[in-house]
This record gives structure tokens, C-alpha cells and sequence, in this order.
């Protein structure tokens, strides 16, 4: 996958979490309930960080972007503000 995406709107938004966008991951409860199996916290979060759903903010249309990777195959939806639909 690119480092890119590009939104409904047209704008790039930036998918690599190591450059300081602003991406937030999605965790659910369960995995974070889960025992951790005497995996140490490192791994833990890098699997938590590969595995889960991440949640771009589109600056030019205020979209929220959800990106999640399903059998290898990325899975992408938007959200439009309720205020700006």
C-alpha cells in the first residue's frame, strides 16, 4: 500500500502513522481485554497498530476516512459531518 489516499473530495491524505499526521487507530475493547499471552508490550502494540482500523481526518472536506485491511484487501469509508451533508 502507498502512503497516499486519496479522499471523495480529492485531497491526499497522508496513511504512513510514522509521520506525524495525525492518525488515530481504532482498538476495540475485546483486543484490549485480551491477554496479552506473556507477549511483551512492544509486540502488543504492533500488533494492535497493524491489525486494526485507522481513522484519517480530511482537513479540505472534514470527512472522516476509515481504513482497514480485510484478507489483504483495504477496506475504505467515509463519513460526512452531519453538519456539512
Amino acid at each position: 500500500m502507498g502512503s497516499w489516499l486519496t479522499c471523495r473530495c480529492g485531497a491526499l491524505l497522508h496513511t504512513n502513522l510514522f509521520c506525524a499526521t495525525g492518525i488515530s487507530v481504532l482498538v476495540s475493547e475485546e483486543f484490549l481485554d485480551a491477554p496479552r499471552d506473556g507477549k511483551e508490550l512492544e509486540d502488543f502494540v504492533t500488533e494492535m497498530i497493524v491489525g486494526s482500523p485507522k481513522m484519517l481526518h480530511c482537513k479540505s472536506c472534514e470527512r472522516i476516512v476509515v481504513l482497514q485491511f480485510q484478507n489483504g484487501e483495504a477496506q475504505i469509508r467515509s463519513y460526512v459531518p452531519e453538519d456539512t451533508a
